[in-house]
């Protein structure tokens, strides 16, 4: 990973996504009512932490598109993955936005699954930038000793087959 992209990664600005809040219960219209609650809520998707990460991969990894859909059209494939994995995308979206080793608060969950799909598409977006898996691959490669671009192996800075005890 070379020093400028390291750099455009520590000096990125945060991301910004707006929720237009839908009402969900007698409580929460007379908050509106009376202005104690807004019907927006504005998030900010930053980098996403180690610990996010770990727990976004558990609903991630259960998105399984070849085993669900090998032998049918694209459309079927659609309608199946729908059916069997809107959750596992939604709490994958929300663990993003929300960042941290807790689970997302229920309200993101509730909006996630309630956005359109140009809403969706738009968040997306963002959560593919937060989650940058080329960097951390690279980190971890990196760590192992072994290079992206080739399929060799970097010796390690103390291997010398001449030893000096």
């Amino acid at each position: 990973m070379n020093a400028s992209r390291i750099n455009d990664a520590i000096a990125e600005d945060k991301l910004e996504f707006t929720f237009h809040l839908k009402v969900s219960n007698w409580f929460e219209k007379i908050l509106v009512k009376f202005k104690l609650r807004s019907l927006k809520k504005t998030v900010h998707i930053s980098p996403i932490t180690l610990g996010a990460r770990f727990l976004y991969s558990k609903y991630a990894l259960q998105l399984d598109v070849l085993e669900n859909g090998k032998g049918l059209s694209a459309e079927r494939t659609g309608l199946i993955m729908s059916k069997i994995h809107t959750d596992n995308l939604v709490m994958a979206i929300a663990i993003v936005i929300h960042n941290s080793e807790s689970k997302p608060p229920k309200w993101m969950v509730r909006e996630v699954r309630n956005l359109n799909q140009q809403q969706l598409l738009e968040l997306i977006g963002f959560v593919k930038k937060s989650l940058d898996t080329d960097s951390f691959l690279n980190s971890i490669i990196s760590l192992n000793g072994m290079s992206l671009q080739t399929e060799e192996i970097i010796a390690a800075e103390n291997a010398n087959p001449v030893s000096t005890k």
